[in-house]
């Protein structure tokens, strides 16, 4: 099902209180190439947050989480805001 989604206009993009899995997250930034803001908020599943593809319109990052990531990697040359909230 995944496969099928494309979202190639979308510029924000806010995943809240769902269960998602890593490479979930770097498909779907992957089909965004004009993505500017993402948000991920408290989402389960995640091990590693990774955007791939040198992202030159992505902006602003903010990740809310209750779980300790084991590695974030961001490809965005052009990212100014990175905001990262643990709460346990």
């Amino acid at each position: 099902m995944v496969d099928a989604l494309k979202f190639k206009s979308l510029t924000r993009l806010k995943l809240e209180n769902i269960h998602i899995d890593d490479e979930v997250i770097t498909y779907l930034t992957t089909s965004c190439p004009l993505l500017q803001i993402l948000w991920v908020f408290y989402c389960h599943g995640l091990k590693t947050f990774c955007v791939y593809g040198h992202h030159q319109h992505l902006r602003s990052v903010s990740i809310k989480y209750n779980t300790p990531f084991e590695k974030i990697d961001i490809e965005a040359p052009n990212l100014y805001l990175m905001n990262g909230l643990i709460l346990t």
